[in-house]
């Protein structure tokens, strides 16, 4: 999913997405925010900026270094080498992570069925067009 994937509402606040009611562009996302304004009598619409949700994986970041760790001790009696991990470290094998099970989900075809809602931006129709009058916080 791009990041100029939105989901319209009339309500704000009111968010329900699915893979079918998703547009993607904002230029199409106005067009049919303005339809559906119109159709319900409606003259204020909102568009919500969506981005695919991913599994985050600190948690099992944490458990793969500590079994890595005791591997390492338990088999060759070796404490040292991941002794004093610093965060830096850490953070480096969690993104590192967090890209290899996207890339396996997606070369799967296993693409989670959720999105992140950010922004939600307000528009006004006006003679037909989308004006945007702020965003929500």
């Amino acid at each position: 999913m791009k990041n100029n994937t939105y989901i319209i509402t009339l309500e704000s606040g009111c968010y329900e997405w699915t893979r079918e009611n998703e547009i993607h562009g904002l230029k199409e996302a106005k067009a049919a925010g303005i339809k559906e304004a119109q159709r319900c009598g409606k003259d204020i619409f909102y568009l919500v900026r969506c981005s695919q949700w991913w599994p985050y994986t600190a948690g099992a970041a944490y458990m793969i270094i500590s079994s890595i760790k005791n591997d390492i001790s338990d088999e060759i009696h070796d404490t040292n080498t991941l002794s004093n991990l610093s965060d830096g470290e850490f953070k480096e094998f969690e993104i590192g992570l967090e890209k290899l099970v996207r890339q396996w989900l997606i070369r799967n075809k296993r693409i989670p069925n959720g999105v992140h809602f950010e922004e939600e931006i307000i528009y006004k129709v006006k003679d037909g067009k989308a004006v945007r009058i702020g965003q929500s916080e």
